[in-house]
């Protein structure tokens, strides 16, 4: 880390290899605010200013603001803010894959979940995706669940894993054969922790149901 003071020079001073190579060591590695004299000072200078800004920057991981982690989520094209230990407070962008409570759900954002494998014959529920979230305040969802495929068999969005036509938000399937997407209808909830289950339940005589993608978004 270019932690080094920097010494300064008068006209008739010989230049030496160290008074040149103390700027290079200043620029290795770590670079450090320093004070008009060229010493380290601690949380002090600017980084441009406001009539001579930077366009861009570009920032392979994290920025830290006081006790604040700003760090890029590429899976999901946002920001996630951390505390100081490494726990996500927030969440800023449009998608957003979370099975977990500790980053707030907010309007304006999607959560998905993978659908694993399909069922055949059996009049058991089976858990096949599930999403757990937290509400800062009460807000509008809408669930989704693409390339439904079933025959004689049911899916079903609910949040319950007991599937039931009565408690689930989304349902379809039935004696016969279909393929397609199914979206709830604009649902309120309540500010808090919830999870919702995409369930498959296929006949007892014979059946088969499979699904890809899971989403709920906050309108």
């Amino acid at each position: 880390m270019g932690d080094n003071n920097l010494s300064s020079a008068v006209d008739g001073n010989i230049i030496t290899a160290a008074s040149v190579n103390q700027y290079k060591t200043a620029f290795s590695g770590d670079v450090i605010p320093r004070a008009s004299d060229g010493t380290i000072n601690d949380a002090a200078s600017d980084l441009g200013s406001s009539s001579n800004q930077f366009k861009d920057a570009h920032i392979a991981e994290k920025v830290r603001i006081n006790t604040v982690i700003v760090e890029g989520d590429s899976t999901n094209n946002a920001i996630v803010v951390k505390d100081s230990s490494d726990n996500n407070v927030g969440f800023v962008g449009r998608h957003q894959t979370s099975t977990t409570t500790d980053v707030p759900f907010k309007s304006g954002a999607i959560l998905t979940g993978s659908v694993t494998g399909n069922e055949a014959a059996s009049s058991t529920a089976y858990t096949r995706a599930t999403i757990t979230f937290d509400l800062d305040a009460p807000t509008m969802l809408c669930m989704s669940i693409s390339d439904v495929s079933y025959n004689n068999g049911y899916v079903y969005i609910s949040p319950s894993t007991s599937a039931s036509s009565g408690n689930a938000y989304v349902f379809a399937g039935g004696v016969g054969s279909g393929s397609e997407k199914l979206t709830s209808e604009i649902k309120y909830f309540a500010a808090g922790s919830h999870t919702m289950y995409a369930l498959f339940v296929t006949g007892s005589g014979g059946g088969i149901v499979s699904a890809s993608d899971f989403s709920i978004a906050a309108i």
